[in-house]
């Protein structure tokens, strides 16, 4: 059985088709026939079909691509930490905990950020 990673999957037939067939059989070992025959379970392109058969022919686990959710949604995170978004504001945006915001966030500085609100005088410190 092979299990490729879900860029694997995304360098071979493209990223729409890889979104169509992780939410379609992720999380599901999935025979891909050497010659191609048509799928009763997977709707996408004929010639993705064919480069997943032609690729991965065989038992291939398809992953969910839960972690790379995961890995993107948490360098966004970051990223409006890092520019001054609070973590109570990110906390709600992303409906996470506090404390799980700033575990992600970890050693992510915006001291920048607070030095300018304290600065026009409108600073409310919800960290």
């Amino acid at each position: 059985m092979k299990s490729p990673t879900l860029q694997e999957i995304v360098d071979v037939i493209g990223t729409e088709e890889a979104a169509k067939i992780v939410s379609q059989i992720g999380g599901v070992t999935y025979y891909f026939p050497p010659d191609g025959a048509d799928s009763a379970h997977v709707a996408i392109e004929q010639t993705a079909w064919q480069a997943m058969c032609q690729h991965f022919s065989g038992w291939v686990y398809v992953p969910k691509g839960f972690v790379d959710k995961l890995a993107a949604r948490n360098l966004e995170i970051r990223a409006k930490r890092a520019a001054g978004a609070h973590i109570i504001d990110l906390a709600i945006e992303y409906q996470l905990t506090d404390r799980r915001i700033r575990s992600i966030c970890g050693g992510v500085r915006v001291e920048n950020a607070r030095r300018l609100k304290k600065a026009e005088g409108n600073f409310v410190d919800l960290d």
